[in-house]
This record gives structure tokens, sequence and C-alpha cells, in this order.
């Protein structure tokens, strides 16, 4: 029942984002402009967002973790775990809180959209490094 429940949560979290989404000036669908002008018109502070929750934070997970008397296997999950983009719910805890749904919207896109380079840089160097 629980994994009903949270299936059903991420589904109504992704039309919230849908939604909020549409009524930003986030994507600039009028004319064919290429993927630098889609990032120069995003907020400057989502780009700090994403670049802690992609880049900075794996690294300190990868530095914290390094140490730790744990299986390589272990270790190679936390960092990976950490480089995921920023979750969805978000957008739903931020508006039902009345706070800047805007800005969460774009977080979360702007990180999904950075995560398809990331996530898989970060498989290869877990890969070279652990050797799993």
């Amino acid at each position: 029942m629980s994994l009903i429940c949270y299936r059903i949560s991420i589904i109504f979290a992704m039309i919230v984002i849908g939604f909020v989404c549409s009524k930003t000036k986030m994507l600039p669908f009028e004319s064919n402009k290429y993927l630098i002008m889609l990032i120069m018109n995003i907020t400057s502070p989502c780009l700090l967002i994403t670049s802690i929750s992609l880049i900075i934070w794996p690294v300190v997970t990868f530095l914290a973790v390094n140490w730790l008397p744990l299986d390589v296997y272990v270790k190679a999950m936390l960092v990976y775990a950490s480089a995921f983009p920023t979750m969805v719910m978000i957008v739903v805890i931020a508006a039902s809180e009345k706070k800047n749904t805007q800005f969460a919207a774009e977080a979360v896109a702007l990180t999904t959209m950075f995560s398809v380079i990331t996530l898989p840089a970060a498989t290869v160097l877990l890969t070279m490094y652990y050797g799993i």
C-alpha cells in the first residue's frame, strides 16, 4: 500500500512541477534557441543550487565516506545517491508552505537537466576509482 501511495505522490509532484514550469519564463520555446540561451535565462541562484547539488555534495560525500571502514559497494552507493538531482517533492512542499514554488520548480528542472551529464560522469569515476 505504501508503494502505491509513493508512486501516486510522485505523479502528482510531477504534475505540480509541470504546472509551475508552464507559468514561468524558464523554458523559452517561442523560437529555436540554443541550450546556452536556456541556461542564461535561468536565475543565478538556481545555478548555484545545481552546482552544489550535483558537484559539490558528491565530492564532499566521496571525501567523507572514503575513509570509513565500509564495503566499496556501500561507499559507491552513498556517493552516487548524493549525485542525484533535487527531489521533486520539494515543489509540493514549497506549495503547501506557500513559499517560492517557481524557484523550487526551476531548481528541480535544472538539476534534472544537468544530471544527464553528471550522473554518467559520476558512474565512470566511481567505477574507475572503486573498480566495480
